[in-house]
């Protein structure tokens, strides 16, 4: 556990790639639990901590493929953020989000409901 906690953060991966190396640093035989995904969410950006932390998630991996999602899968100093199911964020150029981008954050949403 205390790789994973002295492991730098985000930087300039995507979320889901920082989730695989974290990943990968779990003993053989154990489960990524509740203190994982706690400390992985530690490691990503604040921007991202709250949209993330808000949902129910069965399994760490779908945490992962969301925040990809959120991140828009560009480099910190070129990332639109946008908050789930289309609400403003004021880190997104005015709030606005493209319409299947809405779409697509709707059901993902929906789903984790």
């Amino acid at each position: 556990m205390w790789n994973i906690i002295q492991h730098p953060d985000l930087s300039d991966q995507s979320p889901s790639t920082l989730l695989s190396t974290l990943l990968g640093m779990i003993p053989t035989g154990e489960k990524p639990d509740k203190w994982f995904q706690g400390l992985y969410l530690l490691k990503l950006p604040s921007e991202l901590r709250g949209p993330l932390s808000t949902l129910k998630w069965e399994d760490v991996r779908q945490m992962g493929e969301h925040a990809d999602i959120l991140w828009g899968g560009t480099p910190p100093q070129q990332h639109q953020l946008y908050t789930p199911c289309g609400r403003a964020n004021p880190g997104n150029q005015g709030g606005k989000v493209s319409q299947p981008q809405q779409e697509a954050d709707q059901t993902c949403c929906q789903a984790r409901r």
